[in-house]
This record gives C-alpha cells, sequence and structure tokens, in this order.
C-alpha cells in the first residue's frame, strides 16, 4: 500500500498495520487512504487540499466572537442505523472506545 498511497505520517506496528489507537486514527487512516486514491486518480500535477481545519477554526471563532459557543463538558449523542442495532452499538463501541449503549434501527 505504501507503493501506491505513499508514506503514512504516523508508525506502523510490527506487522506493517496501521496502529490504531483511538477514533482520530481511525480518521487519519481513512483521509490517507482517500488521498492517495485521489492523488493516484487525479496524477502528480494536481494538488489536494482538504479545507475541514480551516473551516473548522473560522467557525470556531465566528461562534465565540457572537458568544454562541456552547459550553458542553458532557455531550450526548444519538445513534441512528438502517443495519442492526445490536451489530452497530458492537461495533462503534469498539471503533469509539466507549460504551454505546443506544442505538436505534430507522427505515429509510
Amino acid at each position: 500500500m505504501r507503493a501506491s498511497f505513499g508514506e503514512a505520517d504516523w508508525p506502523f506496528d510490527p506487522a506493517g498495520r496501521f496502529a490504531l489507537a483511538g477514533p482520530g486514527d481511525v480518521r487519519r487512516a481513512e483521509t490517507w487512504l482517500l488521498r492517495g486514491l485521489i492523488k493516484r486518480m487525479l496524477g502528480s500535477g494536481v494538488h489536494l487540499y482538504d479545507p475541514s481545519r480551516p473551516v473548522a477554526r473560522r467557525v470556531r471563532q465566528l461562534l465565540r466572537e457572537r458568544d454562541a459557543l456552547a459550553a458542553n463538558p458532557k455531550p450526548t449523542y444519538g445513534f441512528y442505523t438502517t443495519g442492526d442495532a445490536d451489530v452497530f452499538k458492537r461495533v462503534a463501541s469498539r471503533l469509539l472506545r466507549t460504551p454505546v449503549r443506544d442505538a436505534e434501527h430507522v427505515e429509510i
């Protein structure tokens, strides 16, 4: 994979796999893989720009300026799935490394 997608910016485990220690690492692995796929499709002459971090910083700044940034020390989450809710809870608990006790099945 390194040959196709370039070097990742974090260490691999001894077997050469991503060492995922938390939810943030999953996002980094996905971003690395997607960037590699997109770059391979578009060629080396195309520069990819990910605006998510600057946009998030600007939104936070604007919310602070308008005194609209919530002080929520313990947020609550709601999970919905079109699949099996019990399977979702097990998988989400492992990925998020926190118990997911509530998930509701929805039909679309």
